[in-house]
């Protein structure tokens, strides 16, 4: 069923327990979350049509709730929805016209910035943020002298982490920092030894937000030759400190775009593969370190992105048009398969019992147990699929220099 405006229907299937008398339970459907030629939208498997479709829609990290803005000559109309009850959450009135940069975890503040102002990576001296909050009638707007550009809020509100890029005018490094939204003042991001960053040669392209939106993984290569080196680099959201767990020596060698990473649903653990380097590693993500690695073999492939997703007892990977299934427990790769195209994302269903693969303009549900090919579908009016389930949009540029806190 279709709703008006920014709606989203969610299917329910009644499950009945055999010899029961107790009212049956709603287990809600899968829900996929795509970015296409066409913007962003939310489906249902098979769905006849998009319930909720838009060109400019900026979802939350978990895509929980969605924000579109609307410009009109002088102002600019937000509304926040809710994805999986279809339900409008909120909605604002900014002076100017504002773009959406960076939604927080719960949906209750967003970062904007002026459509007129400059792209970081052409440079700009001075950086105009504008911050609106649920039930705030009004807007904070803030300058900040230099390059910046909203990364994340943190999880209580009071501050919004920013890249700084210097030279403001040719950026060629960045630093992470933190915006006090009390103070408007800019500080140093600490380590979970109380160290300063420190700079370092190297980019930054490939990003994970943990499910509980309280931490935000970043893959970072740095240095030249013998010397360099990839990491993670891990920014506490809730706790405002960052740290960076060094990877196998195997990651440093290969390039970026065939890495990709995966957060399992509990949080507990992160998934680091290179299909060039034929190389998986397991993170701790309470202890902050490299608890295994094995290997995965990824040929015959072919070329473009890597992608994965994570169940219960599976992490997939895919890369060209293969999708490999290896065992969380041992390590072990259980199975790999093809498709009929090149590879655009993976998300694995709410139960963990599918995984849904993007290629093209078609998506294959698979059993998540078996490797199965279960149904294909072509979610309606929405153009080539560019990325499927909750990943973080990549950075697009990449400086020659980096700050982190290692």
């Amino acid at each position: 069923m279709r709703k008006s405006g920014i709606v989203i229907a969610i299917a329910a299937v009644l499950v009945t327990a055999c010899g029961s008398s107790e009212p049956a339970e709603e287990a809600a459907a899968d829900l996929l979350f795509l970015r296409a030629n066409n913007g962003v939208a939310v489906i249902e498997p098979g769905a006849a049509e998009a319930e909720f479709s838009s060109r400019d829609a900026v979802p939350a990290a978990d895509w929980s709730t969605a924000v579109q803005a609307r410009i009109a000559r002088r102002s600019t109309a937000l509304m926040t929805v809710d994805t999986r009850s279809g339900a409008p959450v909120w909605s604002s009135e900014a002076p100017g016209r504002l773009a959406v940069k960076t939604v927080s975890s719960d949906g209750d503040m967003l970062a904007l910035a002026p459509t007129r102002q400059l792209h970081y990576s052409y440079g700009r001296n001075v950086t105009e943020l504008v911050i609106v909050r649920k039930g705030s009638a009004e807007p904070q707007t803030i300058s900040l002298a230099g390059n910046y550009e909203p990364e994340a809020f943190s999880t209580d509100g009071t501050s919004l982490f920013v890249l700084k890029y210097t030279p403001a005018r040719l950026p060629t490094q960045y630093q992470v920092r933190r915006l006090d939204l009390a103070t408007e003042s800019v500080h140093d991001v600490f380590s979970v030894d109380a160290e300063l960053q420190e700079s370092m040669r190297g980019t930054a392209r490939v990003q994970a937000m943990s499910p509980d939106g309280r931490f935000l993984y970043t893959l970072y290569s740095a240095g030249f030759g013998p010397e360099r080196h990839a990491f993670i680099h891990v920014l506490n959201l809730e706790e405002k400190w960052a740290h960076c767990i060094d990877l196998p020596h195997e990651f440093a060698k290969v390039p970026q775009r065939e890495t990709t990473l995966a957060v399992a649903p509990d949080g507990d653990r992160l998934y680091v593969a290179n299909s060039e380097a034929a190389m998986l590693a397991e993170i701790d993500t309470g202890e902050l370190s490299v608890t295994r690695t094995a290997p995965v073999t990824f040929d015959p492939i072919g070329s473009g992105k890597s992608y994965s997703a994570v169940g219960a007892g599976s992490v997939f990977f895919a890369r060209g048009s293969r999708v490999v299934a290896v065992d969380r427990e041992g390590l072990g790769q259980l199975a790999s398969w093809d498709v009929a195209d090149k590879i655009t994302g993976l998300q694995v269903g709410a139960e963990g019992e599918r995984l849904y693969v993007a290629a093209a303009r078609l998506i294959t549900t698979f059993d998540a147990a078996t490797g199965k090919q279960l149904e294909s579908f072509d979610p309606p009016e929405l153009g080539g699929i560019k990325q499927l389930g909750p990943v973080t949009r990549p950075q697009t540029f990449a400086p020659k220099t980096v700050s982190c806190a290692c």
